[in-house]
């Protein structure tokens, strides 16, 4: 079992629309590590999960940090993804004339965990 801390910033200056967003919801993503794709165009992972949706964080000086106890017992990726609307679970494709700054969507680099015997 690992512990996994996220710790993040949120904007103290506005973005290019004038705003403040609010972090809404961090979810914590996991997938498997099982190698090359037969197919480069391939663009799933079936095996890829949100294990964790966060709804709330504590505070530490100017970082929101949240924990996960993370059981692994075979490689995998962690990511984190974030947004300013709690009510939508996965990112959609903008309708058109909608505004783009009011669904707001951050996400971190893979972090890769090898499990060795």
């Amino acid at each position: 079992t690992v512990s996994v801390v996220i710790r993040f910033k949120e904007p103290s200056t506005p973005n290019a629309s004038g705003d403040k967003p609010d972090v809404g919801r961090v979810d914590l993503i996991v997938g498997e590590v099982s190698g090359r794709h037969e197919d480069p165009a391939t663009d799933r992972s079936p095996g890829t999960r949100v294990v964790k949706r966060f709804l709330s964080w504590t505070s530490e000086s100017d970082l929101q940090v949240m924990s996960f106890p993370l059981k692994v017992t075979r490689p995998v990726y962690l990511r984190v993804r974030g947004t300013n609307n709690a009510k939508e679970l996965e990112p959609d494709s903008d309708e058109v004339g909608e505004d783009p700054w009011q669904d707001l969507w951050f996400y971190s680099n893979p972090v890769f965990i090898d499990v060795r015997s």
